[in-house]
């Protein structure tokens, strides 16, 4: 597994963030004259949180340039792998920050070893892969539900990662760093943004998945409720899309509701902050918001 690590200012605890939509397997080559410039020791993540604290990231298996192996015990095996990294780094009870299914990691990791950790943020990753106790929606109730679509990138979007930066900030709203773009797609010597990537561990982050029902750890869980679908609902004039959005935000904000009573069922001690209008990328949509909360949060926790 890969690792990136932010040291800046005066260390005050050990963080660790798990991104989740990298979805890449083998890597084309990039343009020769483009380069991450952020600061940093060959480890991946930027952040906003190094004056106060160590950060480090790290690309679970079978994206960006970790390797691939297939997982033996589903969540559990990359709760594993996030313990090796804490042991090959010599963390001490690190906070574990984790988006989206990296939510499953946090809940590994502190249910069989609870000690290892100070703290948990998930980040709009407290569905049924991290809090489970078989009484509240599944993963099948919530992958069924379909909202509207927006409009496709066009060829003028796909131009360059720029071009694509700014279709997605008018369509959703927010957009990816560069370099996770980079990540994503295929990127052509012209610069042209192609095809998604694949890559061969996506199917197996579901499968195998655990009832995790016990979370003792101190936990900070920011949830968007309801979800944002993004700007191009303001301009659409179909009264259909609409329609759709509409049912679509009220089946996934009951769902949501139920899925956090369940989370505060299983962990009584958590803080559960709802963030209107957020995109699932909470980071992004609601970067203010979510500073503020981490680190009143850390705080409490430091």
């Amino acid at each position: 597994m890969k690792a990136r690590s932010h040291r800046f200012g005066r260390p005050a605890i050990a963080m660790l963030l798990m991104a989740v939509a990298v979805p890449v397997r083998s890597q084309s080559p990039q343009p020769a004259d483009w380069k991450d410039p952020s600061v940093h020791v060959q480890r991946f993540v930027t952040t906003k949180l190094t004056a106060d604290f160590h950060v480090y990231g790290i690309t679970r298996r079978g994206f960006g340039e970790s390797g691939y192996a297939p997982p033996a015990a589903g969540g559990d095996t990359y709760g594993d792998d996030v313990l090796a990294v804490l042991d090959a780094l010599k963390l001490e009870k690190p906070v574990l920050v984790g988006h989206s299914i990296g939510g499953q990691e946090l809940s590994s990791v502190a249910t069989r070893y609870p000690t290892r950790v100070v703290a948990l943020v998930y980040l709009d990753a407290a569905y049924p892969y991290a809090f489970d106790n078989g009484k509240g929606p599944t993963m099948n109730d919530f992958q069924g539900l379909h909202g509207p679509q927006p409009p496709p990138p066009g060829d003028a979007d796909l131009a360059s990662v720029n071009a694509l930066r700014q279709y997605l900030v008018r369509v959703q709203g927010v957009a990816s760093p560069e370099a996770e773009i980079r990540q994503q797609r295929t990127i052509g010597p012209d610069g042209h943004v192609g095809k998604q990537r694949n890559f061969p561990g996506y199917a197996t982050l579901l499968s195998g998945m655990k009832q995790y029902v016990d979370i003792r750890v101190p936990a900070l869980v920011l949830v968007a409720q309801p979800h944002g679908l993004g700007r191009w609902l303001d301009s659409s004039t179909d009264p259909a899309v609409h329609a759709q959005a509409t049912a679509f935000t009220a089946a996934l904000s009951a769902l949501t509701t139920r899925q956090m009573q369940i989370v505060a069922a299983l962990a009584p001690t958590a803080r559960i902050v709802t963030l209107p209008g957020a995109d699932h990328y909470v980071y992004l949509s609601h970067e203010a918001d979510v500073l503020r909360e981490m680190r009143r949060f850390l705080g409490a926790v430091r």
